[in-house]
């Protein structure tokens, strides 16, 4: 029986040597992101004052997390994560679309479950505010939402998706 690495016509050595750098890249990946989380931890986050879902003003591309809010309960409603602008966006974009997902000209769908529970929930916008924080760390932020989930249980949300994109 032929050794299966010859039969296939790879060098074990050269697979050997590609692991080894797979796992040195990871090694300094992860010192690498420690070391930003390290720097970050001396930080709060500085969550922004309520404001009306529609209204709120976000400045493009900024990483964090969010809540919204039903303000005649005063109650969280759904704690999220990403580029914080674009997920507000597209969870107004659905509640105006009277809780339907957005399908463009091409058949490509902007989901929003939700933009989708907001509106059943109360289908007056006004009612609906945001506030949210940067946190300029992917990880981090997605284990911080998970922790504000648990804590906060929101109703629109699935514990089990906290961290997910």
């Amino acid at each position: 029986m032929t050794n299966l690495c010859e039969w296939l016509g790879i060098e074990k050595k050269s697979d050997d040597l590609l692991y080894e750098s797979a796992v040195n890249t990871t090694l300094s990946e992860l010192q690498s992101m420690m070391q930003r989380i390290e720097d970050l931890k001396s930080l709060s986050p500085h969550w922004s004052d309520p404001r009306q879902i529609d209204t709120v003003k976000i400045p493009q591309n900024v990483i964090g997390v969010y809540k919204i809010i039903h303000m005649p309960t005063d109650k969280v409603m759904s704690v999220g994560q990403g580029v914080v602008s674009s997920r507000r966006g597209r969870h107004v974009s659905v509640f105006k679309n009277k809780g339907i997902d957005i399908v463009s000209d091409s058949g490509a769908t902007s989901p929003s479950t939700t933009g989708r529970h907001m509106y059943r929930f109360d289908s007056v916008l006004s009612n609906w505010w945001f506030s949210w924080c940067s946190i300029p760390d992917k990880f981090l932020v997605k284990c911080y939402e998970e922790l504000l989930q648990k804590e906060l249980n929101p109703q629109f949300n699935s514990i089990h998706m906290g961290g997910n994109n």
